[in-house]
């Protein structure tokens, strides 16, 4: 285009052009190794008119694509002109040979194809034209990607037409007022305020985000409605929001595409199933969710779309769960589920709020305390114990694991130099779990005692490689044994023998873990409980493993009475 540096220089000043020196070369290297140049700057400071000047320098023309927020393919490339297909068609009408597909190519040809500026610059066939593209900055991540596909390859792919490659290079200009960075999100969004029941105002944040069940197409979404910002604060939320959305990249489509009509079925099986995975929810955990959508939540709400059910839905389904008489605690576990799913929902901008209100939908559940066996309970029960299962009771009794991780203990879980018990895996169900119910190993001290029932019990099996379970159902079965086959024809005739009166539901092999927590609780303190139980927050040992006996209330009452009347009690 230009023969040197010089020669350009001249003619942009017979242009009446001045040019900086610095920038010369640029504009130089940037024709002659057929490279885009990209000038950003404030609006008015000559970015346009440069591309003008190198046009009438290179005395040719320029095509300009002027850019905007929503600009299409259309604008930029062109489209085909139906009318004028039509017109062809009706001309044609009277002597049509019968070949439909040469008339189908005809048709789809550039003669009825409208060009756009980025076409026309590819197509100019004098000499190379300039493409100015105007304000690059306004358009979005999906025109980026069409402008890279046209300055990287010199073609463009256009639907029916095929692939147009170049006639000759255009010298390309991109000019942009810096609203934002190239390849940052062209938005940005908006305030919505309200003012709330409670007379406090509240705003959110309202944006466009692609629309996944429609290509090429954008649709709102919207924060969650915050109070106490000031105008001034929420201005600059906002535009806190809209620089962090700039910067995160396009992200890889989803398993599951949203699409319109998706009913609460349809989001279980996919969104919700991601979700499990990802969240690694135990597959127990997962089992009783399927049971409770398969039971009680699918049969009622499944075919409703999941964008049409709100709060009246959720409390007309809730009522209706009072004519199975369920117990209170499964109806909560229906509402927590509920809960969480629509908590992904509005997460996945499925709905525009949770429908699920902890007002008006939580059900009443007051715990129900479980009876809990004295020290001497459990001496009774270990005395009891026929002698085939008395190593497994031992365990139990002194390590205050659950049953299924105690099931799952190989023996190389035993460190008999260090004297410590490590249980990392859970039995439930006949499936070996790759982890406790916590998700974290649980690591025990072995007393003298257990030692050496543990190593008593090692000499008498035949199973006994790393891998081996130490509590297998027998010599010819690997297996660990079957929790549920354990409690009903050991531990309950045990109990039955003992004296001991058996609650639903309560007197399982649970009970030790409640027995060690009231032992070691009154003996040690709550932290110490909490520790020997694995469990994160000494609140949980407090709430559902201990309760309050006259020996509790009576050294309270002490307390008090030796604090506070020591000196001003009455004599005899």
């Amino acid at each position: 285009m230009f023969s040197s540096p010089s020669v350009l220089a001249a003619k942009l000043l017979a242009s009446k052009y001045v040019i900086d020196e610095t920038m010369l070369p640029v504009i130089y290297l940037a024709a002659n190794m057929c490279r885009p140049l990209l000038i950003e700057g404030p609006p008015g400071c000559g970015k346009t008119e440069l591309a003008y000047a190198v046009a009438k320098a290179a005395e040719t023309t320029v095509e300009r694509l002027q850019c905007y927020v929503g600009i299409n393919e259309d604008k930029a490339i062109g489209k085909f002109d139906e009318a004028l297909q039509r017109l062809f068609l009706e001309r044609k009408s009277s002597h049509v040979s019968g070949d439909w597909e040469a008339i189908r190519q005809e048709l789809h040809g550039l003669e009825f194809f409208t060009k756009g500026p980025l076409l026309r610059a590819l197509l100019y066939e004098w000499k190379p034209c300039v493409l100015l593209i105007d304000e690059i900055d306004k358009v979005d991540h999906e025109f980026e990607a069409l402008l890279l596909e046209v300055l990287s390859d010199w073609q463009l792919s256009i639907p029916k037409l095929g692939t147009i490659k170049a006639t000759t290079i255009p010298f390309v200009v991109l000019t942009s007022n810096e609203e934002r960075r190239i390849g940052d999100s062209y938005q940005q969004g908006w305030i919505e305020w309200k003012t709330k029941s409670n007379g406090r105002k509240a705003c959110r944040f309202r944006y466009w985000v692609r629309d996944e069940s429609k290509p090429g197409e954008w649709r709102k979404a919207a924060t969650p409605w915050e109070e106490g910002l000031t105008a001034k604060q929420a201005a600059k939320r906002l535009r806190d929001l809209m620089t962090a959305m700039g910067r995160e990249r396009p992200k890889a489509p989803p398993v599951a595409v949203a699409k319109k009509g998706l009913t609460l079925k349809q989001f279980v099986e996919s969104h919700w199933e991601t979700y499990q995975t990802n969240r690694g929810i135990r597959a127990s955990t997962r089992d009783s969710q399927a049971a409770t959508l398969k039971n009680h939540i699918l049969p009622v709400l499944g075919s409703v779309e999941i964008s049409d059910i709100t709060s009246t839905h959720i409390s007309e389904f809730l009522r209706g769960l009072a004519d199975k008489h369920l117990s209170p605690k499964t109806v909560l576990n229906v509402y927590q589920l509920l809960h969480a799913m629509f908590e992904v929902a509005a997460a996945h901008d499925l709905v525009e709020s949770n429908p699920v209100r902890r007002k008006l939908h939580r059900p009443q559940h007051r715990h129900k305390k479980m009876p809990i066996w004295s020290a001497g309970n459990v001496q009774n029960i270990l005395q009891e114990v026929p002698v085939r299962w008395k190593v497994l009771f031992w365990c139990i009794a002194l390590t205050g694991v659950r049953a299924g991780e105690l099931l799952a203990l190989q023996w190389k879980d035993i460190d008999w130099d260090a004297k410590t018990i490590t249980f990392g895996k859970s039995f439930w169900r006949g499936r070996l779990q790759d982890s406790t119910k916590t998700g974290q190993e649980h690591v025990r001290h072995m007393p003298g005692s257990l030692e050496r029932v543990l190593v008593k019990h090692l000499e008498g099996s035949k199973n006994i490689g790393p891998d081996d379970f130490a509590f297998c159902r027998s010599d010819d079965d690997p297996r660990p044994h079957d929790p549920d086959h354990l409690r009903r024809e050991v531990l309950y005739p045990v109990l039955d023998r003992c004296g001991i009166q058996r609650t639903p539901r309560a007197d399982g092999f649970h009970a030790f873990r409640r027995a060690a927590s009231k032992y070691l609780r009154k003996a040690g303190g709550l932290e110490l409980a909490a520790i020997q139980l694995g469990h994160k927050r000494m609140t949980t040992t407090d709430e559902h493993y201990n309760d309050r006996d006259m020996d509790d209330l009576k050294k309270a009452a002490e307390l008090i009475e030796g604090a506070f009347w020591k000196d001003f009690a009455p004599e005899g």
